[in-house]
């Protein structure tokens, strides 16, 4: 539903529990993740992926079920 979206914004994240980093470079661990879900851009500035406004309890609960994708 993004007009002039041709391709993915970003990788499967079928398997992201086997992912050894977040952002290919920072340590795919639960504080690092919950972070980077709630504001990608402070971890990563050139990433598609936006700020996003939620609570501490929604990230920490979308990090934990990214935790369990393998």
């Amino acid at each position: 539903g993004v007009p002039a979206a041709h391709s993915h914004a970003g990788p499967p994240l079928a398997e992201f529990r086997r992912n050894v980093y977040i952002a290919g470079k920072h340590p795919n661990m639960p504080e690092v993740l919950v972070r980077f879900v709630r504001d990608a851009p402070s971890l990563a500035p050139d990433t598609a992926m936006p700020a996003i406004d939620m609570t501490d309890q929604q990230a920490r609960d979308i990090a934990a079920y990214l935790s369990t994708l393998e």
